[in-house]
């Protein structure tokens, strides 16, 4: 639904703010996530909510050091 909206949106750049995926996910997952929400090359800026949850999660911090560390091409 909020890709909808960015879609029809002619806003030149948006913020992804209190970003949070929640539950038991695979490093690929987190992966998914973040690069499915940085996709649109309009993002400026994200924002993880709740870090005291995920700063202890081994899968969400590789998945955003890769995240960091490469290139994000966005079609």
């Amino acid at each position: 639904m909020a890709m909808k909206a960015l879609e029809s949106s002619d806003a030149p750049y948006w913020g992804a703010v209190e970003w949070l995926y929640v539950g038991e996910r695979s490093e690929a997952d987190w992966e998914n996530a973040l690069q499915n929400t940085l996709i649109d090359n309009r993002v400026r800026y994200m924002c993880i909510y709740n870090w005291n949850d995920i700063k202890n999660n081994q899968n969400a911090i590789s998945a955003i050091h890769m995240i960091t560390k490469n290139e994000i091409v966005s079609s």
